[in-house]
């Protein structure tokens, strides 16, 4: 590096002045904006006098590419500066740069370089405050980050990597009803193995049904119980399952049945099928309920059975038998007993014809009109299978 380069990284002193407080608020260069030279940044002791500036762009991929020089002291001084210096809210300067779209790049670089000291400083600040922390995970580029940070502890340090994981168990529920904040959990599951993702699945157990429940978090959690391995992921499904009832009619809840449900494991979808039996009339004749059902009927054998038979009033009284009349004339059951008239004829010619015997008393009044019309136009026309 020649004398007329006088760059940060060749002075480290003076790049550490590149950190001045004033900083937190305003990142960037002022005026006096470093001018590029043969693919380097040519700095003048004057310009140390005016850092501040809302440039943020400028500030970041001058400090990306000092860093890239990998000087050792460089490094050590971001690092002790990113750690060490806050805002006037006692809010880190690492994670104010973890939550920005351009400044998350010198943070990502710092990661690359940094040795296992370095990287446990940087653990302990972004950890010791819950909220703060949550903050950074449920932002894109904080997200990122950490997923960088928990790739680089599993290779070095695992009473840090611990840490880490507390902290993502400590704001779950939060994390996982972010989709930023739930890929780092996705992450985490794909990466690391049972008994360091422990915490997580006890986690996942504990918020199971919030998160079912809630928009964001279903989403999340049905993505978990793709990546979800071994007893931990038993418990977990067994939980959705002993709650059946009330999350199939939940507008969040359902897709979590459905999606166990089309994990197509027999002791699930049993137990799924067993625990609904009763409900399945009226469980039909509700938006989200209806998808249950028919998944129910198609995921199945046993399902389709108990399924299909409370809709037929076995396990009713005399009076309940115009039961399968109201699903089959509502605007959702309708579907369900098509579902059933197309499964049945693959599966159960019996149980198909048991159906198709106790629909045809009300042929005339389902040929009408209506939606009960779906169901006399599939049957008149031989129930073609999809």
């Amino acid at each position: 590096m020649s004398n007329e380069d006088n760059t940060l990284a060749s002075n480290p002193q003076l790049a550490a002045r590149c950190f001045v407080p004033e900083r937190i608020d305003a990142v960037g260069w002022g005026n006096n904006v470093p001018q590029r030279t043969q693919n380097r940044f040519r700095i003048e002791p004057q310009d140390f006098d005016s850092i501040v500036s809302t440039n943020k762009l400028v500030w970041s991929e001058m400090m990306v590419n000092l860093l890239k020089e990998k000087n050792p002291e460089f490094t050590n001084i971001t690092v002790q500066k990113l750690t060490t210096t806050s805002s006037s809210d006692g809010t880190p300067l690492i994670i104010i740069l973890m939550d920005n779209e351009y400044e998350c790049r010198v943070v990502s670089e710092i990661i690359d370089l940094c040795d296992d000291q370095q990287l446990a400083l940087i653990v302990h600040v972004i950890t010791q405050n819950l909220q703060l922390f949550v903050h950074a995970s449920v932002s894109k580029p904080g997200s990122t980050l950490i997923k960088k940070i928990i790739q680089k502890l599993n290779n070095s340090s695992i009473s840090m990597l611990k840490i880490i994981i507390r902290s993502l168990c400590d704001g779950f529920y939060e994390i996982m009803t972010d989709r930023n904040g739930s890929y780092i959990i996705a992450h985490c599951l794909g990466l690391l193995d049972a008994d360091q993702t422990q915490p997580i699945y006890e986690a996942a157990i504990r918020h199971c049904l919030s998160l079912a429940t809630n928009k964001r978090g279903c989403i999340s959690l049905n993505n978990f119980i793709v990546g979800a391995r071994g007893r931990y992921r038993d418990q977990l499904l067994n939980l959705i399952c002993d709650n059946a009832v009330s999350l199939s009619q939940d507008e969040s809840g359902n897709y979590v049945v459905q999606k166990v449900l089309s994990l197509e494991c027999p002791d699930f979808t049993n137990k799924i099928s067993l625990i609904l039996r009763g409900r399945y009339a009226s469980l039909s004749m509700q938006k989200v309920g209806s998808h249950v059902v028919e998944q129910i009927i198609m995921k199945s054998s046993l399902g389709m059975r108990i399924a299909v038979n409370d809709l037929l009033g076995m396990r009713s009284s005399a009076t309940d038998k115009n039961l399968l009349l109201q699903v089959t004339k509502n605007r959702y059951g309708n579907y369900v007993i098509q579902r059933a008239l197309k499964v049945t004829k693959q599966v159960d010619g019996e149980l198909h014809r048991q159906l198709l015997w106790s629909l045809q008393p009300y042929f005339e009044e389902l040929e009408d009109g209506g939606y009960g019309k779906n169901v006399y136009n599939l049957i008149v026309n031989g129930v073609p299978i999809d």
